[in-house]
């Protein structure tokens, strides 16, 4: 599989290529505003290479101890069906957050880039507080 960008900020890369418009309303809906309370700096990876491909494999393209953002959040058929785009966030740290997932409504994607950044607060606790659905909707 192609490599991922090298980037400092988390990546959003598309795994589905279903709808063409679900896609660019995520985008929008991931774009800084006055309405976050932190500002997510996402850079979105759009590239049929990552067709279909399962959180698993991106453990293989970012090698352990990579100095980019420690995360990325991946836009599966899921995410793009649903209203909430429970996009699956991905832990890439080497300790034992590496290979974590969990699901997250778009709409906390700057929350939780927003305290990962500053290390606030750690990626497992974000996903031990997914509602029972295993969606993170907030605290």
């Amino acid at each position: 599989m192609k490599p991922l960008p090298r980037s400092e900020s988390p990546l959003v890369v598309r795994t589905d290529f279903s709808s063409e418009k679900r896609w660019n309303l995520l985008q929008q809906v991931l774009e800084p505003d006055e309405r976050h309370s932190f500002t997510s700096y996402v850079e979105f990876v759009d590239d049929p290479a990552y067709r279909d491909a399962a959180p698993e494999r991106f453990l293989e393209l970012v090698p352990e101890g990579d100095p980019g953002a420690g995360f990325l959040f991946i836009a599966d058929r899921i995410a793009l069906l649903d209203d909430e785009f429970p996009l699956v966030a991905l832990g890439l740290s080497r300790c034992k957050e590496r290979g974590m997932t969990f699901r997250t409504c778009a709409y906390e994607v700057d929350a939780i880039s927003g305290n990962l950044s500053i290390c606030h607060m750690g990626f497992d606790e974000f996903a031990e507080a997914v509602d029972p659905d295993g969606v993170f909707r907030g605290f």
